[in-house]
């Protein structure tokens, strides 16, 4: 992932967006390469929606450019904006935007028959596009008639009949239940290996980024926090929206040989540093005791539990003390420690279950 100055031979989209919206401004600069797909995370009010929109056209920058297929599309210094209608790109919102009075085949043979497609052959794609999508028996339906789920696949297949350059998802799955949810990833998986274009997807799931993202752009605050691939940044993150979506406690503390200072408490590394660094705990390797364990643990911290859910098949703590982890058990633990919100406890993390990195 680089800056968007000198893209190489198989980059499809450079982007260096600036743009501010009412006080909020976002500015980012990222490649695509040719074949694969993107995904743009962050949290709530990040800038997400705000980039896919100033790359279609639809908000206009102040600062930067975007180049597709080396081709400028939009450039404040030069005055360059490509109208949205002339560019080679496909956006499919959160909340579909389909045309109420079409049927969904109509809806996915519009573009097709806006550049220019006999009304047969579009209608002819458009049913092959459905059917890929499970809605062959809805091809006939009005948009007003499909359920939430179906209005998205059909946005979807919209946005593919074109065959784009760059595809734009922001949130494409959210509507679907988890069943078609998966179907809809392994289709458009197989989409982005057979395409020749690049996609971009806004997504807050993080199954989405592991099964589909060949690289990874997490945005806060307007800024490019990290990039790099979803197994980069599962294996480092680098801010706490990064190790939240990698399922992981994030530490910054001063190391000291094999020892950091992290606040009010110390941390026994799983080898020598010195310096800022980062420090990962999976919740998992979290051991919870109603006493102050003895034995071979090396990192032992009082703490209060904070709340306890269920995530997944166990029981999820977080916890506050000299050092506030999100920590894991199992069910029957949880019963037998009689974990409630308020309750004094122990945690303790063998050293070889640390994992500490340069800050």
């Amino acid at each position: 992932m680089t800056a968007a100055a000198a893209p190489a031979d198989d980059v499809v989209l450079a982007a260096d967006v600036g743009c501010r919206r009412g006080g909020f401004r976002v500015d980012a600069a990222f490649t695509i390469r040719e074949g694969t797909l993107t995904a743009l995370v962050g949290p709530n009010g990040s800038g997400k929606s705000t980039v896919l929109r100033a790359l279609a056209g639809l908000l206009p920058m102040d600062r930067g450019t975007v180049t597709l297929d080396r081709k400028l599309l939009a450039d404040p210094s030069s005055g360059t904006h490509v109208r949205v209608e002339e560019r080679p790109i496909s956006l499919v919102f959160q909340d579909h935007l389909l045309f109420p009075r079409m049927s969904a085949r109509d809806n996915v043979a519009f573009g097709l028959r806006a550049r220019g497609m006999t009304k047969a052959a579009a209608r002819s794609r458009a049913d092959l596009l459905l059917g890929s999508m499970g809605l062959t028996d809805r091809a006939s339906a009005r948009a007003t008639q499909l359920s939430g789920g179906e209005a998205q696949r059909v946005a979807l297949a919209r946005a593919r009949a074109v065959s784009p350059r760059l595809l734009l998802l922001d949130e494409p799955f959210a509507a679907m239940d988890q069943h078609v949810r998966a179907s809809m990833r392994a289709d458009l998986k197989a989409h982005v290996s057979a395409d020749s274009g690049a996609t971009l997807l806004v997504s807050h799931d993080p199954l989405d980024v592991l099964v589909l993202a060949d690289e990874v752009v997490v945005l806060e605050e307007g800024r490019i926090a990290q990039t790099g691939t979803p197994a980069e940044l599962a294996n480092r993150p680098r801010t706490d929206y990064v190790a939240r979506l990698a399922g992981l406690n994030l530490l910054r503390g001063r190391a000291r040989g094999m020892h950091a200072d992290v606040g009010r408490a110390v941390v026994a590394l799983d080898a020598a540093y010195d310096g800022e660094v980062f420090i990962a705990i999976r919740p998992t390797s979290i051991a919870v005791h109603r006493v102050q364990p003895e034995g071979s643990p090396r990192n032992v911290w009082p703490a209060t539990v904070g709340s306890v859910e269920l995530h997944g098949d166990q029981v999820r703590l977080t916890t506050l003390g000299p050092v506030a982890l999100r920590a894991d058990v199992t069910r029957s633990a949880a019963a037998e420690l009689g974990l409630n919100p308020g309750l004094p406890v122990w945690l303790s993390v063998k050293a070889t279950e640390v994992t500490a990195y340069p800050a």
